[in-house]
């Protein structure tokens, strides 16, 4: 009897833990709407390896900035998206970023307007608002 209470309280505190994470980055890709768009102009892109430091395994890395100009002044970023750069154990995810962005390329950006140094080139998914259902079912059932 104390097992499946055991079983139904691990489920419920994943299933809630799953829930707020989901909800989280939601309330994140809403943040970027408030973001200003504009253009800017690909500086650099290449392709970065290095190993990495527990697994000895090469890792890649999209190596690129882009300048871009907002109420006058000019920025430069190397985020591609809210959480930075763009790193893979697959050498031709990363490739496939350099080749859509090369050097000279023009670029769609989105800027924060309260701290106009930080920008993006990708906007967050609001698709989490859609699965977050699944975890419920848990948290609830």
């Amino acid at each position: 009897m104390v097992l499946p209470v055991l079983v139904g309280v691990a489920l419920m505190v994943m299933g809630g833990l799953a829930t707020g994470y989901l909800v989280w980055a939601w309330q994140r890709a809403v943040a970027l709407d408030d973001w200003v768009e504009t253009t800017g102009t690909v500086l650099s892109s290449g392709l970065g390896e290095y190993r990495h430091e527990e697994t000895g395994r090469p890792r890649y890395r999209w190596e690129f900035g882009y300048g871009y100009e907002y109420e006058g002044e000019r920025y430069v970023s190397e985020r591609a998206t809210r959480l930075g750069g763009v790193v893979s154990g697959h050498r031709e995810r990363v490739e496939k970023w350099v080749e859509k962005y090369p050097v000279g390329a023009t670029v769609r950006c989105w800027v924060n307007p309260e701290v106009p140094e930080e920008a993006i080139l990708k906007k967050s998914t609001k698709a989490s608002l859609y699965t977050v259902w699944f975890p419920m079912l848990f948290f609830v059932g």
